[in-house]
C-alpha cells in the first residue's frame, strides 16, 4: 500500500501578472497537429528530486521540462540534479529546509529569465490557454511539453497508485495545489494529456483539465530557437513585438553560434587531352598499265601481229 503523505504538493495560487500569451505568436501555420504525440516515450524513469519530502513540485516541474526540451528538441539530454533544484527552490524559500513554503510557477520562470539556472536562461514565457484543446496540443508538440498548476482532489491519489487517469468528479475534495509537466497527448476520444510527477507518468482526463487545471505555461528555452517544429509554429516578429511591448525592452534571443566553416577542397586537376595522330593512310599502288596490244600488219595477203621476243621480231600470223 502506498503512503499518500509521501506525495508532497507545493504549488502556490496563480496572481496572473501581465504575461505574454502563446495565441499572440502561434502562426498556426505548422503542419497538421499530430494525432498523437508523447515526448515522454523518451524515458524510462524520472527522479523524484525531493518532492517526496518538500513543497518542491514547481522546481521538480522545471527539472523535467529542462530534460525533455533539451532531449526531444536538441537531442542531448539535460537532467538538473538534486542540487539544482534545491538551488531554484531556494529562490522562493532563502531558508530552505526550515523554509518550505512552495513555489509560485509565475514568478520563478521570471526568475529564471533574469538568471542562468542548470546552464540556460529562459528567452522568454509565455500563458496557455489550456481550455482550448487545440492550443493546448500544439504547444506540446511546438515546444515539448507545458506547465500546468493544478489542484490535487481526493480521488487522484488512488487512481495514481492504481495506473488510471486523473478524472474529476462532483464531490471530489481538493487536496493541494501541485505543478507537473505534460508532455503528450493520446489519439483516443478523450484526447488525454500525459504527464510526469512523484517520479511517474500518467495522464488527465479532459474533465480534469476543465475542472482542476488553474494556469498552464510554456517557457523558450534556447533549444526551442533551432527546432524546426519551433520555427513553422512560432512568429518570432511577433514574439518579439510583444515582448517589447510588455516589457519595453528587446527579445534577448541569444547568438547561434556560427558553424566552423567547411574547408574548400583542392580543386581537381584539368586532364589535358594527349592528342591523337590522324591515322597513316595505306599506300594507294601504282595502277599497273597494260602494254599496248600489238598493231597487225599485211604482208601479201595474210595479216600478221608482231612479238618481240628476247633479241628478235617475230611475226605471228593471224587466224
Amino acid at each position: 500500500m502506498e503512503i499518500y503523505s509521501q506525495r508532497k504538493y507545493g504549488c502556490l495560487p496563480p496572481t496572473f501578472d501581465p504575461a505574454l500569451k502563446f495565441e499572440q505568436f502561434w502562426t498556426k501555420e505548422m503542419p497538421d497537429i499530430p494525432v498523437a504525440v508523447d515526448h515522454l516515450d523518451l524515458f524510462e524513469t524520472w527522479n523524484v528530486l525531493g518532492n517526496d519530502r518538500y513543497g518542491n513540485c514547481v522546481a521538480v516541474a522545471a527539472a523535467n521540462y529542462s530534460r525533455i526540451v533539451t532531449q526531444a528538441l536538441a537531442g542531448v539530454e539535460d537532467y538538473p540534479t538534486m542540487d539544482e533544484v534545491t538551488e531554484l527552490y531556494k529562490t522562493q524559500n532563502a531558508r530552505f529546509p526550515r523554509q518550505d513554503g512552495g513555489m509560485n510557477i509565475q514568478s520563478m520562470l521570471n526568475w529564471w529569465s533574469k538568471n542562468s539556472w542548470s546552464g540556460r536562461k529562459v528567452v522568454a514565457y509565455a500563458a496557455i490557454n489550456y481550455r482550448n484543446l487545440p492550443e493546448l496540443k500544439a504547444a506540446i508538440a511546438i515546444f515539448g511539453g507545458v506547465l500546468p498548476g493544478i489542484t490535487v482532489t481526493s480521488a487522484n491519489h488512488p487512481q495514481f497508485s492504481q495506473g488510471k487517469p486523473w478524472d474529476y468528479s462532483r464531490g471530489d475534495r481538493s487536496q493541494g495545489g501541485h505543478c507537473i509537466v505534460a508532455a503528450g497527448y493520446k489519439g483516443n476520444p478523450k484526447d488525454q494529456v500525459t504527464f510526469v510527477t512523484w517520479g511517474r507518468e500518467t495522464s488527465f482526463t479532459d474533465a480534469y483539465i476543465a475542472s482542476k487545471w488553474n494556469e498552464c505555461w510554456v517557457a523558450i528555452l534556447p533549444e526551442h530557437l533551432g527546432n524546426a517544429a519551433f520555427l513553422q509554429g512560432v512568429d518570432i516578429s511577433k514574439l518579439a513585438e510583444h515582448y517589447r511591448s510588455l516589457t519595453g525592452k528587446e527579445l534577448p534571443i541569444p547568438p547561434q553560434p556560427i558553424p566552423n566553416p567547411q574547408p574548400i577542397p583542392n580543386p581537381r586537376p584539368i586532364p589535358i587531352p594527349i592528342p591523337i595522330p590522324n591515322p597513316i593512310p595505306n599506300p594507294i599502288p601504282d595502277p599497273i598499265v597494260s602494254p599496248d596490244p600489238p598493231t597487225p600488219i599485211v604482208v601479201g595477203s595474210e595479216w600478221y601481229v608482231s612479238e618481240q621476243s628476247d633479241q628478235e621480231i617475230i611475226l605471228r600470223k593471224l587466224a
